[in-house]
């Protein structure tokens, strides 16, 4: 009797021992950064802007992880927007045209989000939410301690205020951890 039991027992404990806990660790990184649109910009031409840099802090997440960047199997980016921070109370209504890229430190830049036409209730808005691209190349961009925003913008009329803009958007990872 009791080795008919342990027959039927014995399975299903190597199933639950053999069973490995999850071995994915979650990052989350939510930023945003300005950039200034000069007053007295050239109407109908893109005008290229530079954001301030930001740190990921992805080295100090993926120690803290146990993780590598070699084990990053998805990025995603989410909650993209730009908004108009200044003047205050403005609408976006002079973008023609924006696109969106991240920028490494050494440099080289990735398009992640563009938009050529602005629809009706977005021109009397002061925010934009863009769509991210699907982009594979997020994973080794992921990597990067710092990154900064490029925005090319097309604009229409003259203004002789600078407008602020800000960046805003959520970089999530998911790594295997190291065993």
């Amino acid at each position: 009797m009791f080795i008919k039991r342990l027959f039927i027992i014995a399975p299903f404990a190597l199933l639950l021992f053999s069973c490995k806990p999850d071995t994915t660790a979650d990052f989350t990184i939510s930023e945003s950064a300005d950039f200034t649109l000069p007053g007295s910009s050239v109407d109908g031409i893109f005008i290229t802007l530079e954001s301030n840099s930001f740190e990921t802090g992805i080295v100090k997440l993926m120690e803290d992880n146990n993780t590598t960047p070699e084990l990053i199997e998805k990025v995603e980016i989410s909650g993209l927007t730009v908004a108009l921070t200044k003047p205050t109370a403005t609408s976006v209504s002079f973008v023609d045209n924006i696109q969106l890229f991240l920028k490494n430190g050494d440099g080289d830049t990735l398009a992640i989000s563009y938009f050529d036409t602005l629809s009706s209730s977005e021109k009397t808005a002061s925010t934009i939410t863009l769509e991210v691209k699907d982009r594979n190349e997020l994973k080794a961009w992921i990597q990067n301690e710092r990154l900064n925003y490029v925005a090319r913008i097309k604009i229409n009329g003259f203004y002789a205020d600078d407008r602020i803009f800000k960046v805003s958007s959520t970089i999530k990872a998911t790594a295997t951890q190291s065993e």
